[in-house]
């Protein structure tokens, strides 16, 4: 599973009440949202607070990756499970230990993690009755979160989430380290040049490097039968050569200290460090790149007593909110998808790591989940890289 957001080089976790206004663990709140730190501006909840959720207790409860949000999932529901087979149980025992937090009304997933929670049962379908924004979501993102019980694409399923950003996969180098080559990447297929020998670090995703060797060769993100495709595994072992760490959390850190000149990694985690650090330089891959998404989804323990979670999210589908979302944070509305780009606010069109080209945005694609026997290949393919 991708961990995105995991590591964030210079910032450490921000304290809650630094963060978000109000924050609590939620335990009286009417209304209770899990969500990864930073990933959602102040004044967003400010407003939803004054505007929607008048007189309500709101709790905003940040989380450092979205791999301890899943993890939340699962044990309210073992907690949920066991409560049922125990309630009339004279042997049941008291919970001994650390209390895990109270289940939340909505969390925040990653795309890539939806097939997993629905899989498992631990999220419930979103009605789409009362998602009165729904129209404003762009088909891309529609499609994204429609799929059956066991949580592959399907555009008669459910509902089972609700897409408020979203961003890409890019190339990141160190700028002074490169400068003696007097040569620069600029798209994927730079990777693979014979003076990036050992000099590369990615995230630890065969979906992502793999993907991004296939789109090299004119092929999809979300290629099946990688068997049949020549060359496929000569054109990654090429590649394997150029790679010297692959680590979803610290992947950052050596390019930073120059052990690395080059990175593949998630917008979430480049963009918050560029400032800092200005010797670097990033930039979107002209052939197009994976796209990420970050979705509210309902925990299946979530009980449906309150309008709050639908008027979140309806909230955060708002033009105002999808500005404030796309102006303050490292991600994209998906909303602002739908316009032409010159009617976007000056301020969104110029910065193309956040909004890519349209061109090179209809090149790009979400990781879709894969059936047993694709999934297996790439993992076949990926360990053949490193051995």
């Amino acid at each position: 599973m991708v961990n995105r957001r995991s590591f964030l080089v210079g910032s450490g976790a921000v304290v809650c009440g630094s963060l978000l206004a109000g924050c609590s663990g939620g335990g009286n709140a009417a209304f209770s949202v899990r969500l990864l730190n930073q990933s959602l501006p102040r004044q967003l909840i400010n407003q939803f607070r004054s505007q929607v959720a008048q007189g309500k207790a709101v709790s905003f409860s940040p989380d450092s990756d979205i791999e301890t949000i899943f993890e939340y999932l699962e044990t309210w529901q073992q907690a949920a499970t066991e409560d049922s087979s125990q309630e009339d149980s004279p042997f049941r025992l008291p919970f001994i230990g650390q209390q895990p937090p109270n289940p939340a009304s909505l969390v925040s997933l990653g795309d890539v993690w939806l097939k997993a929670a629905i899989a498992q049962n631990l999220i419930q379908p979103l009605n789409l009755d009362t998602l009165e924004q729904w129209a404003n979501l762009p088909p891309r993102w529609q499609t994204l979160v429609r799929r059956n019980q066991q949580g592959f694409l399907d555009d008669t399923g459910p509902i089972w989430g609700a897409p408020y950003r979203w961003g890409t996969t890019m190339i990141v180098y160190n700028q002074k380290a490169l400068k003696k080559l007097d040569w620069f990447p600029q798209d994927w297929e730079d990777l693979w040049d014979e003076r990036l020998r050992d000099r590369i670090s990615v995230v630890n995703q065969p979906r992502e490097i793999i993907g991004l060797t296939l789109k090299k060769l004119g092929y999809s993100y979300n290629q099946a039968n990688l068997n049949e495709i020549p060359n496929l595994q000569q054109e990654l072992n090429t590649l394997a050569q150029n790679i010297k760490f692959a680590n979803s959390k610290t992947y950052l850190q050596p390019l930073i200290l120059k052990d690395t000149w080059v990175a593949v990694g998630w917008s979430s985690d480049i963009l918050p460090i560029l400032d800092n650090y200005p010797q670097l330089k990033a930039f979107v891959p002209p052939s197009g790149t994976a796209l990420w998404s970050d979705v509210w989804v309902k925990p299946a323990i979530a009980e449906n007593t309150t309008p709050l979670p639908e008027d979140w999210i309806n909230f955060c589908w708002q033009e105002k909110s999808a500005l404030t979302i796309s102006l303050f944070t490292d991600g994209i509305a998906p909303r602002l998808t739908l316009p032409p780009p010159h009617t976007l606010p000056q301020d969104i069109q110029n910065q193309p790591l956040k909004f890519p080209d349209p061109e090179i945005l209809e090149k790009s694609e979400f990781l879709y989940p894969l059936s047993p026997t694709p999934q297996t290949e790439y993992t076949q393919h990926w360990q053949a890289m490193f051995s």
